[in-house]
């Protein structure tokens, strides 16, 4: 089963992959290093994602596949 995500830590995540996206890593490897975090199942999220966006899926996209991790307000912003 997987575990609620509160807003802090999905802020941190956030905080962690816009960072690194503005200093010009890819997308994919953001990705990448996000799904080893400390949250499981935001771990398994990103990790998949990753692999969905390397496909040619919107990141939005993939990461609604997961509404337990990601809020719809979350999705939009994107």
């Amino acid at each position: 089963m997987a575990t609620k995500v509160d807003n802090a830590t999905l802020a941190i995540y956030t905080r962690q992959l816009a960072l690194m996206f503005r200093c010009g890593i890819p997308l994919q490897t953001c990705l990448h290093s996000l799904s080893k975090g400390e949250h499981e199942g935001l771990n398994r999220a990103f990790a998949e994602t990753s692999l969905r966006v390397t496909q040619g899926v919107y990141l939005s996209t993939a990461l609604a596949r997961f509404p337990e991790h990601f809020p719809p307000y979350y999705l939009g912003l994107l």
